[in-house]
């Protein structure tokens, strides 16, 4: 049985797609002007990235609550400041990125990757991080990172142009395997 936790993230992202769906559809069909040839499907696209960066702040935060929750109780009978400080700095470690998490979870809980698929959480995390630190276009980081990012965001069936992230509906929506997660977890 999930807990209250999970049902509030999984009610969360649930919502965040429903507002996304009636936002979009509220947009209107503009004629091309001569100087903003885009300026409806910019809106959409911005709609689309702000939409997307929700369900997986919701997952992350949701996942690593749930880590420091399960490694703190293991912790809480052997209470000492060298100890929680050490806790506390392990658990800041472990949820630097999406891998960190995953190997946390797998090294101190032992929940392995059939447990839980990763991979659609770190490729929509890819697109993410170029919409929330790169206003839409990969980073610097992601763009030094050879093919490996651009590769990753297609296998999501998600586009790049001249390094700028494009989004489809059915990318947004693809953010919904995200919610059995918090059950798993």
């Amino acid at each position: 049985m999930p807990s209250a936790e999970a049902e509030a993230s999984v009610a969360l992202l649930f919502r965040t797609l429903a507002y996304h769906q009636i936002a979009a559809a509220a947009f209107p069909v503009e004629p091309a002007g001569r100087l903003r040839p885009d300026a409806a499907a910019d809106r959409v696209q911005e709609q689309r990235q702000a939409t997307l960066l929700r369900p997986l702040s919701t997952t992350e935060a949701f996942a690593a609550d749930l880590l420091a929750r399960e490694v703190e109780q293991t912790f809480e009978s052997l209470s000492s400041e060298v100890l929680t400080a050490a806790v506390d700095d392990s658990l800041i470690s472990a949820s630097n990125t999406w891998d960190s998490q995953r190997q946390a979870y797998k090294k101190w809980l032992s929940i392995i990757k059939p447990a839980v698929d990763w991979t659609p959480i770190e490729r929509l995390a890819d697109a993410r991080n170029a919409i929330a630190h790169g206003l839409g276009e990969l980073t610097r980081r992601q763009k030094q990172s050879g093919t490996s990012i651009p590769a990753r965001l297609l296998n999501a069936g998600i586009v790049v142009v001249d390094s700028r992230v494009v989004l489809t509906d059915a990318n947004v929506l693809a953010s919904r395997p995200m919610a059995p997660l918090a059950a798993v977890l």
